[in-house]
């Protein structure tokens, strides 16, 4: 009787839920709720979702909580110091008029590690984000602040704009007569291009 209810069944070693492969990995963040536990309090509930795919297509999540505070050992801090902010340098007003929904959409790259259960046996564990990293060398900044992305949009248009007077300056005569005949014959046909898919993880957007 016990072998034929057992033949049912496809036994597996593996528990309900698979833990996140360790290590660092890119993320984009993509949700966030208030969460108010009984022994911690009042939190953030963060919610990412890692380069990591699933069997079935589906890139994996992974989530943590941090608690409202923008101390410089805070998780939401350590999030924003990631993303290229400093919230020790903002102004009350900005610390007032900050919201966590202005960085949804923001990458990063997360360091998971798998920690053993306290209360759990010897080869129970869990995975949790430990620290957030930019999500490459040249960080492209997030912007916390309505009034950020517009000033910065500037400088960079503004500095873009002087290194092209500057090379045009510095270029020889016959160099500038041959841009200025390319200039006044009439443009190409632009080709006709194909849309592709973005990928959310693609370091050069």
């Amino acid at each position: 009787m016990s072998s034929a209810v057992e033949q049912e069944f496809e036994w597996s070693l593996k528990g309900e839920y698979e833990l996140h492969p360790a290590g660092e990995w890119k993320a984009v963040f993509t949700k966030w709720e208030r969460d108010e536990h009984e022994k911690f309090g009042v939190q953030a509930k963060l919610t990412f979702e890692t380069e990591v795919v699933d069997d079935d297509g589906e890139r994996r999540k992974m989530t943590c909580w941090a608690k409202p505070s923008l101390h410089p050992k805070s998780k939401i801090a350590k999030l924003l110091a990631a993303l290229g902010h400093n919230p020790q340098q903002w102004t009350e007003e900005q610390v007032k008029s900050f919201s966590l929904t202005k960085l949804v959409g923001s990458k990063v790259r997360i360091v998971v590690a798998h920690e053993k259960k306290k209360d759990g046996g010897a080869d129970e564990y869990v995975d949790r984000i430990t620290s957030f990293l930019p999500f490459k060398k040249a960080a492209v900044k997030t912007a916390a602040f309505e009034d950020e992305a517009p000033a910065a949009a500037a400088v960079a248009s503004m500095e873009a704009d002087a290194e092209q007077i500057g090379k045009a300056a510095a270029a020889p005569p016959a160099e500038k007569k041959q841009k200025a005949a390319a200039a006044a014959a009439p443009a190409p046909a632009p080709a006709a291009t194909t849309t592709a898919a973005v990928d959310p993880f693609d370091e050069e957007d």
